[in-house]
């Protein structure tokens, strides 16, 4: 709630005490287990209005974020981020909160919720607690802590299923490494390859490419054609498992991209891999 007339103050306060009051009531007497994306959001939620109303005295924005979590319990509204452009945000936290809401609704459309619930709960309201903050614009270590929840919240979902999450664009990369001279992937690799791809949905509009990589023994030639074999390999397993061919692209770097700088005709296992680059665009 931003209050832009210190003379009105000690009345709005009143007025607030005595508004709104219900919701925040009624929300503080639900017992919320946290078991899927929704509760773990209300649950945090709650949290967040006992410190606006508690400790903030800010009764306007209690309310309106327990009416928000009432609702998302009820399954009556979806849990999504507040639209800063409906915040009075001060003008110098428009621009990395306008970059996180991008991010976030990018993470929300790979269904994080369904696979980090509690993180993406996370990100989601230490994300309206940053907008709210930001649109009161005094309290710095406030807004701060706020936004960095949220990059914690955000950064651990992006380690934990490898990904890189932009404002319209996603993009994952998992590497499978195979043996000296082989182009066969092992029976353990294709179950963590299908593992991992099946981790995000196919969703907006997606695009894979298969790198096939290999070290620097033997001659540039035949690694050109053993690191495209490689490709293939993974290509074919991707593709029996019900990925669409059209949206896979194969190429081989040979030699000439490892991961790991060697001398010529020295062994390097990091060197052996297929790289499959995942890659999602969306548009609103």
């Amino acid at each position: 709630m931003k209050i832009t007339t210190a003379l009105i103050v000690p009345m709005l306060v009143l007025s607030l005490s005595a508004c709104g009051t219900q919701d925040i009531k009624q929300l503080s007497e639900v017992s919320i287990p946290a078991i899927d994306f929704r509760s773990h959001a209300a649950a945090k939620y709650q949290a967040l209005v006992r410190f606006e109303a508690d400790e903030m005295y800010d009764h306007l924005d209690a309310s309106r974020f327990a009416n928000k979590a009432l609702g998302i319990l009820s399954k009556q509204i979806d849990p999504v981020p507040e639209d800063p452009s409906q915040w009075q945000v001060e003008a110098k936290f428009q621009q990395a909160i306008g970059n996180a809401y991008g991010r976030l609704r990018t993470a929300l459309k790979l269904k994080t919720d369904r696979i980090e619930p509690e993180a993406t709960a996370e990100a989601l309201v230490a994300f309206d607690c940053w907008v709210e903050q930001a649109e009161e614009g005094w309290q710095l270590d406030h807004i701060k802590s706020c936004q960095d929840r949220f990059e914690a919240a955000l950064s651990g979902i992006e380690a934990r299923l490898d990904i890189k999450v932009g404002t319209t664009q996603a993009h994952q990369k998992i590497v499978v490494y195979f043996d000296t001279d082989e182009a066969v992937v092992s029976s353990q690799n294709i179950e963590q390859l299908r593992t991992q791809l099946a981790s995000l949905p196919l969703i907006g509009d997606q695009s894979v490419r298969i790198i096939g990589h290999a070290d620097r023994v033997g001659s540039e030639r035949y690694n050109d054609g053993l690191s495209l074999r490689r490709a293939i390999q993974v290509h074919r397993i991707l593709s029996a498992g019900g990925m669409d061919v059209s949206k896979i692209g194969v190429m081989s770097k040979g030699e000439r991209d490892n991961a790991v700088a060697t001398a010529d005709e020295r062994p390097e296992p990091r060197n052996r891999r297929a790289e499959v680059e995942v890659k999602w665009s969306f548009t609103d």
